[in-house]
């Protein structure tokens, strides 16, 4: 017999604080989700708000389905970023997968015949014997009205971080810069790298100094903001 201090588990809706009662249809008019197989290639769950998005039966939305629907100029940008992730991910093993999550942006067809642009992220939940993503769950978010991608908005977000990793070294930076770079855009001063990577003081000021010449930026709150981390 469960011990009756469990009571209030069952019943747990009476602990929640009064809010005001917000309509479905609102709500389901952002943002619909479903869970991919990531080696059958095949959604196991729709939520069924894509209906209410986009139009579509969520019995017919399949990824082949999906695939379908994306804006042709769109097309390849999408292969290229799931490219990306694939080779990420499999730099990933066991439990990091759920450190991490990616995201990114394209068009899709309604049933009306309208294109929108839709905000896709995915994250893993749940991980194979090998270490691989099994089954990932995926958001789409309908963008704000106005909604212009940048040439290239993929990120790949650390959780732990709550920020994007370096996916890319652009500006051909070394193994060292790149570890400074990540260590001042957590906000650590000369003195706090200094003692975390066991260099002087001096020679972290010297990587400061290379790292912006590289990056032609005139100081790491431009360089921050051109590699979208705030």
């Amino acid at each position: 017999m469960v011990d009756k201090g469990w009571d209030f588990w069952f019943d747990h809706g009476q602990l929640f604080s009064e809010r005001p009662v917000v309509k479905t249809e609102v709500v389901s008019l952002k943002r619909y989700h479903f869970i991919m197989n990531c080696f059958g290639n095949n959604f196991e769950f729709v939520s069924s708000s894509l209906k209410s998005i986009l139009g579509y039966e969520t019995a017919e939305f399949t990824s082949e389905f999906l695939m379908s629907i994306i804006h042709p100029d769109d097309v390849a940008y999408c292969m290229e970023s799931e490219r990306k992730a694939i080779e990420l991910m499999d730099k990933l093993y066991f439990e990091d997968h759920y450190r991490f999550y990616f995201k990114y942006s394209y068009r899709v067809c309604k049933k009306t015949g309208d294109y929108i642009f839709i905000k896709q992220s995915y994250q893993a939940i749940e991980i194979d014997e090998r270490g691989h993503m099994k089954r990932s769950l995926v958001f789409h978010d309908v963008a704000e009205d106005g909604f212009q991608r940048k040439e290239n908005d993929f990120l790949m977000i650390d959780r732990m971080k709550n920020r994007p990793v370096h996916v890319e070294n652009h500006y051909d930076l070394s193994k060292r810069e790149v570890e400074v770079l990540d260590l001042i855009l957590q906000g650590k001063s000369s003195k706090d790298i200094a003692a975390l990577i066991f260099i002087s003081e001096h020679t972290v000021n010297t990587h400061r100094r290379r790292i912006l010449t590289k990056t032609n930026a005139d100081n790491f709150l431009e360089l921050r903001q051109r590699l979208n981390m705030i």
